[in-house]
Protein backbone atom coordinates (compact mmCIF):
# COMPACT_ATOMS: atom_id res chain seq x y z
CA UNK A 1 0.00 0.00 0.00
CA UNK A 2 1.40 3.30 -0.74
CA UNK A 3 -0.06 6.46 0.32
CA UNK A 4 0.39 9.86 -0.99
CA UNK A 5 -2.36 11.60 0.17
CA UNK A 6 -2.99 14.42 3.10
CA UNK A 7 -5.46 13.65 5.94
CA UNK A 8 -5.98 9.41 4.64
CA UNK A 9 -7.08 7.10 6.83
CA UNK A 10 -5.86 2.97 6.50
CA UNK A 11 -7.84 0.86 8.91
CA UNK A 12 -9.85 1.24 11.82
CA UNK A 13 -10.31 0.54 15.55
CA UNK A 14 -13.74 -2.05 15.00
CA UNK A 15 -12.71 -5.40 13.83
CA UNK A 16 -14.56 -5.19 10.49
CA UNK A 17 -12.53 -2.17 9.83
CA UNK A 18 -9.07 -4.12 9.83
CA UNK A 19 -6.41 -4.58 6.80
CA UNK A 20 -4.69 -7.60 6.62
CA UNK A 21 -1.50 -6.55 4.91
CA UNK A 22 0.75 -9.05 4.18
CA UNK A 23 2.87 -11.33 1.78
CA UNK A 24 3.95 -8.45 -0.41
CA UNK A 25 7.13 -7.71 -2.56
CA UNK A 26 7.89 -4.72 -1.35
CA UNK A 27 6.94 -2.92 2.18
CA UNK A 28 3.60 -3.62 3.82
CA UNK A 29 3.04 0.42 3.63
CA UNK A 30 5.17 3.43 1.98
CA UNK A 31 3.52 6.49 3.56
CA UNK A 32 4.83 9.85 1.75
CA UNK A 33 1.75 11.61 2.50
CA UNK A 34 0.89 13.77 6.08
CA UNK A 35 -1.63 13.89 8.66
CA UNK A 36 -2.35 10.42 8.14
CA UNK A 37 -4.11 7.60 10.41
CA UNK A 38 -2.68 3.86 10.12
CA UNK A 39 -4.97 1.86 12.81
CA UNK A 40 -6.06 -1.61 13.78
CA UNK A 41 -4.46 -3.36 11.02
CA UNK A 42 -2.47 -6.38 10.97
CA UNK A 43 0.75 -6.14 8.69
CA UNK A 44 2.89 -9.01 8.10
CA UNK A 45 0.65 -11.77 9.49
CA UNK A 46 -2.31 -13.79 8.96
CA UNK A 47 -5.83 -12.98 9.43
CA UNK A 48 -5.69 -14.75 12.93
CA UNK A 49 -2.75 -12.12 13.74
CA UNK A 50 -1.27 -15.72 14.86
CA UNK A 51 0.87 -17.36 11.51
CA UNK A 52 4.35 -14.69 10.00
CA UNK A 53 3.12 -13.79 6.57
CA UNK A 54 5.84 -11.15 6.75
CA UNK A 55 6.35 -8.13 3.40
CA UNK A 56 9.74 -8.41 1.93
CA UNK A 57 10.83 -5.01 3.26
CA UNK A 58 9.50 -3.19 6.22
CA UNK A 59 5.93 -3.26 8.05
CA UNK A 60 5.71 0.90 7.82
CA UNK A 61 7.87 3.10 6.17
CA UNK A 62 7.19 6.79 7.11
CA UNK A 63 8.57 9.70 4.58
CA UNK A 64 5.92 12.17 4.98
CA UNK A 65 4.90 14.18 8.56
CA UNK A 66 2.31 14.82 10.81
CA UNK A 67 1.20 10.43 10.76
CA UNK A 68 -0.22 8.84 13.33
CA UNK A 69 0.51 4.53 14.15
CA UNK A 70 -1.78 3.17 15.82
CA UNK A 71 -3.40 5.47 18.98
CA UNK A 72 -4.59 5.38 22.38
CA UNK A 73 -8.10 3.82 22.45
CA UNK A 74 -9.00 0.26 22.16
CA UNK A 75 -8.68 -1.62 18.93
CA UNK A 76 -6.68 1.28 17.48
CA UNK A 77 -3.46 -0.42 17.58
CA UNK A 78 -1.85 -2.20 14.29
CA UNK A 79 -0.03 -5.65 14.58
CA UNK A 80 3.19 -5.22 12.52
CA UNK A 81 4.79 -8.25 12.70
CA UNK A 82 7.18 -10.71 10.55
CA UNK A 83 8.30 -8.30 8.34
CA UNK A 84 11.89 -8.54 6.56
CA UNK A 85 13.37 -5.29 6.92
CA UNK A 86 11.92 -4.00 10.55
CA UNK A 87 8.67 -3.02 11.63
CA UNK A 88 8.23 0.45 11.50
CA UNK A 89 10.69 3.20 9.69
CA UNK A 90 10.44 7.16 9.70
CA UNK A 91 13.14 8.65 7.54
CA UNK A 92 15.39 11.86 8.17
CA UNK A 93 12.13 13.32 6.56
CA UNK A 94 9.63 12.61 9.06
CA UNK A 95 8.28 15.00 11.26
CA UNK A 96 5.97 14.55 14.73
CA UNK A 97 5.60 10.86 13.69
CA UNK A 98 3.54 9.39 16.86
CA UNK A 99 3.65 5.63 17.45
CA UNK A 100 1.03 4.13 20.19
CA UNK A 101 -0.61 0.93 21.09
CA UNK A 102 0.83 -1.19 18.32
CA UNK A 103 2.27 -4.92 19.10
CA UNK A 104 5.33 -4.74 17.20
CA UNK A 105 7.05 -7.91 16.56
CA UNK A 106 4.17 -10.37 18.66
CA UNK A 107 1.11 -12.25 17.73
CA UNK A 108 -1.99 -10.44 18.35
CA UNK A 109 -1.97 -11.96 21.86
CA UNK A 110 1.29 -9.93 22.96
CA UNK A 111 2.61 -13.46 24.15
CA UNK A 112 4.40 -15.02 21.11
CA UNK A 113 7.02 -13.81 19.11
CA UNK A 114 6.92 -13.16 15.61
CA UNK A 115 10.02 -11.38 14.89
CA UNK A 116 10.09 -8.44 12.73
CA UNK A 117 13.93 -8.84 10.69
CA UNK A 118 15.76 -5.48 11.49
CA UNK A 119 14.80 -2.68 13.97
CA UNK A 120 11.40 -2.65 15.30
CA UNK A 121 10.84 0.84 15.81
CA UNK A 122 13.61 3.04 13.92
CA UNK A 123 13.21 6.67 13.73
CA UNK A 124 15.73 8.90 11.74
CA UNK A 125 13.22 12.07 12.31
CA UNK A 126 12.26 14.94 14.28
CA UNK A 127 10.22 15.25 17.61
CA UNK A 128 8.70 11.47 17.34
CA UNK A 129 6.03 10.39 19.81
CA UNK A 130 6.95 6.76 20.60
CA UNK A 131 4.20 5.63 23.37
CA UNK A 132 2.71 7.31 26.14
CA UNK A 133 1.83 7.71 29.95
CA UNK A 134 -1.70 5.97 29.80
CA UNK A 135 -1.66 2.04 28.97
CA UNK A 136 -3.50 2.11 26.10
CA UNK A 137 -0.75 4.48 24.22
CA UNK A 138 1.84 1.77 25.33
CA UNK A 139 4.14 -0.25 22.11
CA UNK A 140 4.97 -3.77 22.73
CA UNK A 141 8.00 -3.58 20.77
CA UNK A 142 9.55 -7.46 21.42
CA UNK A 143 11.43 -9.81 19.32
CA UNK A 144 13.26 -8.24 16.45
CA UNK A 145 16.53 -9.43 15.55
CA UNK A 146 18.55 -5.97 15.74
CA UNK A 147 17.49 -3.20 18.22
CA UNK A 148 13.62 -2.79 19.93
CA UNK A 149 13.85 0.78 19.27
CA UNK A 150 16.25 2.91 17.34
CA UNK A 151 16.27 6.67 17.87
CA UNK A 152 18.38 9.23 16.05
CA UNK A 153 16.89 12.80 14.56
CA UNK A 154 16.29 15.45 17.53
CA UNK A 155 13.78 16.23 20.09
CA UNK A 156 11.86 12.27 20.14
CA UNK A 157 10.19 11.23 23.25
CA UNK A 158 10.32 7.70 23.77
CA UNK A 159 7.87 6.75 27.28
CA UNK A 160 5.55 4.10 28.83
CA UNK A 161 6.39 1.04 26.55
CA UNK A 162 7.25 -2.60 27.09
CA UNK A 163 10.27 -3.34 25.16
CA UNK A 164 11.34 -7.00 25.30
CA UNK A 165 8.45 -8.29 26.90
CA UNK A 166 5.19 -9.46 26.45
CA UNK A 167 2.06 -7.45 26.75
CA UNK A 168 2.34 -8.29 30.43
CA UNK A 169 5.77 -7.54 31.34
CA UNK A 170 6.40 -11.03 32.07
CA UNK A 171 7.50 -12.75 30.04
CA UNK A 172 10.98 -12.42 27.95
CA UNK A 173 10.89 -11.85 24.92
CA UNK A 174 13.50 -9.96 23.78
CA UNK A 175 14.98 -8.07 20.96
CA UNK A 176 18.52 -9.26 19.59
CA UNK A 177 19.88 -6.04 19.68
CA UNK A 178 19.77 -2.89 22.84
CA UNK A 179 16.02 -2.82 24.35
CA UNK A 180 16.60 1.30 22.86
CA UNK A 181 19.53 2.50 20.82
CA UNK A 182 19.94 6.24 20.90
CA UNK A 183 22.39 8.29 18.41
CA UNK A 184 20.33 11.63 18.14
CA UNK A 185 19.72 15.20 20.32
CA UNK A 186 17.39 16.21 23.10
CA UNK A 187 16.30 12.81 23.07
CA UNK A 188 13.70 11.62 26.01
CA UNK A 189 13.81 8.26 27.25
CA UNK A 190 10.41 7.98 30.13
CA UNK A 191 9.90 10.49 32.88
CA UNK A 192 9.18 11.25 36.23
CA UNK A 193 4.95 11.18 36.13
CA UNK A 194 3.51 8.49 36.32
CA UNK A 195 2.69 5.70 33.04
CA UNK A 196 5.85 7.71 31.45
CA UNK A 197 8.75 5.02 32.39
CA UNK A 198 9.26 2.36 29.89
CA UNK A 199 9.85 -1.69 30.85
CA UNK A 200 13.48 -2.26 28.98
CA UNK A 201 14.09 -6.41 29.86
CA UNK A 202 15.55 -9.31 27.93
CA UNK A 203 17.16 -7.50 25.37
CA UNK A 204 20.42 -8.98 24.16
CA UNK A 205 22.69 -5.54 25.18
Amino acid sequence: VAIGSVNGIIGGSGAGDRNIISGNGQNGISLTGSSCTIRGNYIGTDVNGVLNLGNTGGGIIILGASNTIGGGNAGDGNLISGNNSGGIGASSTASVTVVQGNYIGTDKTGTVAIPNVGVGVNSDGVNAIIGGSAAGERNIIAASTSHGISIAGVGSVVKGNYVGTDVAGITDLGNSGAGIRVNGASITIGGSASGEGNLVSGNNT
